[in-house]
């Protein structure tokens, strides 16, 4: 299991923190009201940006211990990490953005 912790960077209070079900290996990205990462065993996770809540959840096709990149209308993950052979199930995943 691991966690994410919010700071306030004029206090250094910690804002929220969530337990997450693994290693939260991936860089943060925020996103408008989102915090996303990843996951080491492969999942992505999207958090709310106030109060830390796991707002969606998503299985990965493999590991993954990349930071991921947000555009205007999608979310781009590299999927394939520690234990994953390059040649067996790297790729790159998109996950459109809805705004509804």
């Amino acid at each position: 299991a691991g966690e994410i912790e919010a700071l306030n960077l004029n206090t250094g209070k910690v804002e929220w923190r969530a337990l997450v079900a693994d290693l939260p290996l991936g860089a943060v990205t925020v996103s408008n009201d989102l915090v996303f990462t990843t996951l080491s065993k492969g999942e992505l996770i999207a958090l709310n940006r106030s109060t830390g809540a796991i707002v969606h959840e998503q299985k990965l096709p493999a590991a993954t211990n990349s930071p991921i990149a947000v555009t205007s209308n999608a979310v781009l993950v590299p999927a394939g990490g520690p234990g994953v052979a390059a040649d067996d199930n790297a790729q790159l995943v998109a996950y459109s953005i809805s705004t509804s």
